[in-house]
């Protein structure tokens, strides 16, 4: 097989041993088998990984678009020329 096997889809463990003769892998760690070409189909963890990778890169361009809007905040403003405070007038 030219492909490299995943980890272990139960423990994680890296360990996996092939028996070409009977076209199986196994986890040398839990023991959890499959055929040789199955080993390496997972398409649950497949379309996760995918959806994960458009969640992140969606959140980076709202972060960018962000940090757009608060550098825009601290630009100066031309149009304020003063603070006016109500209800602290002063009594004389």
């Amino acid at each position: 097989m030219s492909e490299k096997l995943k980890p272990c889809p139960f423990c994680g463990g890296t360990k996996i041993c092939t028996e070409k003769g009977i076209n199986l892998n196994y986890c040398d760690n839990c023991s959890a088998e499959s055929n040789v070409e199955r080993w390496n189909t997972r398409p649950i963890e497949d379309d996760l990984r995918k959806r994960i990778a458009e969640l992140e890169a969606e959140i980076d361009q709202l972060a960018a678009h962000y940090a757009t809007e608060r550098q825009d905040d601290k630009s100066p403003n031309d149009t304020q020329t003063q603070t006016i405070v109500y209800g602290k007038e002063r009594e004389e």
